[in-house]
């Protein structure tokens, strides 16, 4: 379940150690998901275009004791899934993008 957190502010230290969401959103037609980590998840679903880009019914969340730890994390589950990268519209985290096989 998506939870509301603490605003961030890229004017903070990004590897902070803030309570940090890595998450993994389902698109609508699931046909891809995107992995990614914000401290404020429904904000950065917002800005990617909530629930008419996203099923978040089918969408996760895991929160990470800090913001360094969830970006370790999402590096690593870039490389590991990065041969089911997709190609998508160039837009805010687009090359966050993989083929729903890999979920």
């Amino acid at each position: 379940m998506l939870k509301l957190q603490k605003r961030y502010s890229w004017g903070e230290n990004i590897l902070s150690n803030e309570i940090t969401a890595l998450y993994f959103l389902v698109g609508k037609d699931h046909k891809a998901f995107k992995i990614g980590i914000a401290i404020n998840t429904i904000n950065r679903l917002t800005r990617l275009g909530g629930k008419k880009v996203f099923d978040l019914k089918e969408s996760l969340e895991i929160t990470w004791p800090s913001r360094r730890d969830a970006l370790r994390a999402e590096k690593t589950l870039h490389f590991i899934c990065e041969a089911y990268q997709v190609d998508c519209v160039k837009t805010e985290g687009f090359t966050e993008w993989f083929d729903i096989n890999c979920f």
